[in-house]
């Protein structure tokens, strides 16, 4: 079946939003010596050409940009943000979209828990306050371009962008055709529209990965956990464990190590292990990408 014209539409808009954002991340990658994985040629590394990346349940998902340190187009690298780029023209849609984001980087980002990876959303056109919200309160850190400056920088050249659920397949098809004969020089003005109208949001938003890249441990906090667990069948029964439990026992056989790391920007890492030499895998790991 193919596909609508107003969802035709969507993906051009869609590309050249993506084209629009990927100058502001190679700059901060060349800056900080990061490599910028996209849309690119099949390597060793990395089959196809979509950015593929997996859950640590095996589920297989397509994103728009990872940048990685230690990165090379032949060479995965630690995930160090993951940022998805997005456009909706219809209020409804916003919604669901947003839940598609999360469904797609929340798993990745629990795969990487010991990186606390970035992440980033940019999403265009209609977006309710309530669907930007949810991805704010989720943990991600969202780059809006409002619809009223997508069809300004459109203006601009010509070309009338707005569309509805209202309007006719002949109408989408004008719209379509418009967008897809732009020249090279009218599409870097739209471009640079864009940039211009959305400027104090992109710079937040600049900020924002900035901080997250330079953020420093704050504290490490190591508890060695000791004595024999206790397993109830109601929650009654754990309550009475508890409050009967004697703190002054001072039982001393050796159960795992909890280790809390709690980074200057608020993200942390967790995790439990039965051994020092577990322990310290993690503690290498997160001193590695401080470095």
């Amino acid at each position: 079946m193919a596909a609508s014209r107003g969802h035709v539409l969507g993906e051009l808009l869609g590309n050249l939003l993506e084209e629009t954002v990927e100058p502001i991340l190679a700059s901060f990658c060349k800056e900080n010596g990061l490599f910028l994985e996209q849309e690119r040629k099949a390597s060793a590394a990395r089959s196809g050409k979509l950015v593929t990346w997996k859950d640590k349940y095996g589920n297989a998902h397509n994103l728009d940009f990872v940048i990685e340190r230690n990165g090379t187009p032949d060479q995965l690298g630690q995930p160090v943000a993951f940022i998805e780029v997005a456009w909706r023209s219809y209020t409804k849609h916003s919604r669901n979209k947003a839940q598609e984001i999360q469904a797609a980087l929340l798993p990745i980002r629990d795969t990487h828990d010991s990186d606390a990876p970035f992440l980033g959303v940019v999403v265009a056109g209609v977006f309710t306050e309530p669907a930007l919200t949810q991805l704010r309160t989720s943990k991600f850190n969202v780059l809006y371009f409002p619809m009223n400056t997508m069809t300004e920088a459109f203006a601009a050249v010509g070309i009338d962008v707005r569309f509805d659920e209202k309007t006719s397949d002949v109408e989408l098809e004008k719209r379509v055709g418009w967008v897809k004969a732009l020249m090279s020089e009218q599409r870097e003005r739209v471009k640079q529209n864009l940039l211009r109208l959305n400027e104090k949001e992109i710079i937040r938003f600049q900020n924002e990965l900035k901080s997250y890249y330079r953020r420093m441990v704050q504290y490490v906090r190591v508890i060695p956990l000791h004595g024999n667990s206790q397993e109830f069948r109601s929650i009654r029964e754990a309550a009475d464990f508890l409050n009967s439990y004697d703190e002054s026992t001072g039982a001393t056989t050796f159960r795992e190590y909890d280790l809390l790391v709690v980074y200057s920007n608020g993200d942390r890492i967790e995790g439990r292990f039965q051994s020092k030499e577990s322990a310290n895998v993690l503690l290498e790991y997160v001193r590695a990408g401080l470095s």
